[in-house]
């Protein structure tokens, strides 16, 4: 199991600070209801260079607010090969899920109005 410290994920007591967590809350719900109008605008691209983008900013964001519980993570899978194996499939179920659910926006409401100004 991944053990984080608490100094990974909480303030100076041991705490979640109330406005970190009211942040991440919302900037999480921001990125998630705002992603397919982004994505449908930006056009003709691969689902597939959409999705991975996607995870590359996402990864990027982690890196710098988050690098403790990344490396922590990342140590953990290395440690643990059932862990390793276990978070390894669940990244291509995501992969999959992304890449059909960018190319499903093509036939959905969203689509629709993106294709009205052509």
């Amino acid at each position: 199991m991944l053990e984080l410290s608490p100094a990974m994920v909480s303030g100076v007591d041991g705490r979640p600070k109330a406005t970190r967590l009211a942040l991440g809350l919302a900037t999480a719900v921001l990125a998630i209801s705002s992603a397919a109008v982004v994505i449908r605008a930006l056009g003709d691209v691969d689902p597939a260079f959409v999705a991975g983008g996607r995870v590359a900013v996402t990864a990027a964001v982690l890196a710098v607010l988050g690098p403790g519980a990344v490396l922590a993570g990342l140590h953990a899978c290395l440690r643990d090969r059932a862990l390793g194996a276990r978070v390894s499939g669940a990244s291509l179920l995501l992969a999959l899920h992304f890449g059909t659910w960018i190319a499903s926006l093509r036939w959905t409401t969203v689509g629709a109005q993106g294709q009205q100004g052509s």
